[in-house]
């Protein structure tokens, strides 16, 4: 059984990881098949608010390096705003 760790937090685009992978179009393999704990970041460029969130995720990340795969989602796109309707 895989472990699937999604957190969803809304922050700006300008604030990504490169460590980060892109995981939207290939969501199943890239997470919930992934043999590691995964922890995903969804986030959109046109939220105001989500600036006050992207220091929080990258010590989230830079603390959890090697412990954590990490993927985001950009919900601007296509792809990643279906997946996050599909995920509620």
């Amino acid at each position: 059984m895989h472990l699937v760790f999604v957190l969803v937090m809304f922050v700006a685009a300008a604030r990504l990881s490169s460590a980060a992978e892109d995981v939207a179009m290939d969501f199943e393999a890239k997470v919930l098949k992934n043999a590691h704990v995964t922890a995903v970041k969804f986030y959109s460029s046109m939220c105001g608010s989500c600036k006050d969130f992207a220091p929080i995720w990258d010590d989230f990340e830079s603390a959890m390096q090697g412990h954590l795969a990490f993927g985001v989602v950009d919900i601007d796109k296509p792809a990643g705003m279906k997946l996050a309707a599909d995920m509620g």
